[in-house]
């Protein structure tokens, strides 16, 4: 054998390239992994945030503490629910929807998958009205500030028999969706706005089930008691809203 000749064949050059070119697979391949790596990392370390969703009043209220995706269960969901604040002191919440199929189904693929960022905990307005509805109004989603800088997050209610009242709230920066004569408390839900001339008792009643109250006062002359004003005429007699908030208290006997 020509040792010259074999070490100066040709075939090392294209052993030396193949080393070369399996050295940068090599490389490329760790990188990808590495990569996987961290979006597998970011995916389960991302906070996933749970929200109690009551689809009759189509409110949303976000649960205090978000939830990594990697720790995300059924329990720990079960747990961030026992820390809401509930009516009746001592009472344990009862939500059939944490036991639903579509709730199971959305909460496994929201354990795998990176682009879902939310879970909702479905609950009727029965099962909401176990909270305390006064604390729960903290975690009321999707505030928006109205015209007067008042953050609105619910309906807005004016309780008025004056045919113009809705009119001259609208003008004064409220959106008024429900103008009535009579007023259920029972309909207040939390974020609600209620505007009127409500007694105490109601506006405490309000207050209580997380909504706020503002007191309509007009200095009527005596010829005008008594009439249905027009938006107009509420201007013309001072109209002017108030914010108040009541409490009920229990009075120790004797």
């Amino acid at each position: 054998m020509n040792w010259q000749t074999f070490w100066e064949s040709p075939c090392w050059d294209y052993f030396d390239k193949i080393g070369i070119a399996a050295a940068l697979v090599a490389m490329v391949f760790s990188i990808l992994v590495w990569l996987h790596q961290k979006r597998r990392e970011r995916c389960e370390n991302a906070l996933v945030t749970v929200k109690l969703y009551c689809a009759e009043y189509g409110q949303s209220y976000v649960l205090p503490s978000p939830i990594r995706r990697k720790d995300l269960t059924r329990a720990e969901i079960l747990g961030l629910l026992g820390m809401l604040p509930m009516r009746d002191n001592g009472q344990r919440y009862n939500l059939s929807g944490v036991s639903s199929q579509p709730f199971l189904a959305a909460l496994e693929n929201a354990q795998v998958d990176s682009r879902v960022g939310e879970v909702r905990v479905p609950c009727s307005m029965k099962e909401l009205e176990q909270f305390d509805l006064g604390q729960l109004a903290g975690l009321r989603q999707d505030q928006v500030v109205n015209s007067a800088g008042l953050a609105v997050t619910g309906v807005t209610y004016f309780i008025s028999r004056h045919a113009g009242a809705a009119a001259w709230a609208e003008s004064e920066g409220f959106h008024v969706d429900r103008q009535l004569a009579h007023f259920d408390v029972e309909s207040v839900m939390p974020g609600d706005t209620v505007l009127g001339t409500l007694p105490v008792n109601l506006v405490a009643a309000v207050n209580a089930r997380g909504g706020r109250y503002f007191h309509l006062t007009l200095e009527l002359p005596a010829e005008a008691r008594g009439r249905e004003l027009s938006a107009d005429d509420m201007r013309r007699y001072g109209a002017r809203l108030e914010c108040y908030s009541a409490r009920k208290q229990v009075l120790p006997a004797g």
